[in-house]
């Protein structure tokens, strides 16, 4: 019977189990939770959930490998939103926002015999501006892995109508979020962030099979 898995050198118990071949695309080599907690006894009590939830994790998956649609486009929307406020809130707590800003083209200026240089910060969508080329596609869907995996819901198949609408709902909350990380970083704390969803996610996860 499969037990919580002890982390050898943090004493964490985690859930760990290999994805069946057919659903990598979807969840990866292996699904793996943190349990949280360094107690055996409640450990135990939280693996069988998460257990649960990777069971109805696997049924989803199997079901959009049929290419059957689970999300909507307003769900996607909602999670969108969540995850915007989430690191938009982060951001403006920790006042850190190097992450969302780039280094724009670097200048140089010269008064008498001084010569200088300056690198102005930009934002993501200025950097598209300059260079349109450039593809954010791969990491428009890490970030969208994550938020969903923390909803214990696997992406889209790559190159259906629900992975396209995901990426580029994604991609412009994104986009937002670095448009209101240059105006914090060059302090202007009363422009307006991006205007939240009020889409609500009706999502739900396929039962475990019998």
């Amino acid at each position: 019977m499969a037990q919580p898995f002890k982390h050898p050198d943090t004493g964490i118990y985690y859930l760990r189990r290999k994805v069946p071949p057919e659903l990598r695309s979807f969840l990866g080599r292996e699904y793996k939770r943190s349990l949280n907690t360094r107690e055996p006894t409640e450990a135990k009590a939280l693996f069988a959930e998460q257990w649960a939830k990777s069971e109805s994790a696997f049924a989803t998956a199997r079901v959009q490998l049929n290419g059957v649609t689970v999300m909507s486009v307003p769900d996607i929307q909602a999670f969108a939103a969540h995850w915007y406020q989430a690191e938009l809130a982060k951001m403006e707590a920790t006042g850190d926002f190097s992450r969302w800003i780039a280094d724009g083209p670097t200048t140089g200026w010269e008064s008498g015999h001084a010569w200088g240089e300056h690198t102005p910060k930009i934002s993501l969508r200025d950097g598209l501006n300059d260079n349109p080329d450039f593809d954010l596609s791969a990491e428009v869907s890490k970030l969208a892995h994550t938020a969903l995996r923390a909803k214990d819901i696997p992406m889209p198949k790559a190159g259906t109508p629900t992975y396209e609408a995901l990426i580029n709902i994604f991609k412009e909350h994104w986009l937002a979020l670095g448009d209101i990380a240059l105006k914090r970083h060059e302090g202007d704390w009363n422009a307006m962030g991006l205007v939240p969803s009020r889409e609500t996610a009706t999502f739900q996860a396929m039962p475990p099979a019998e």
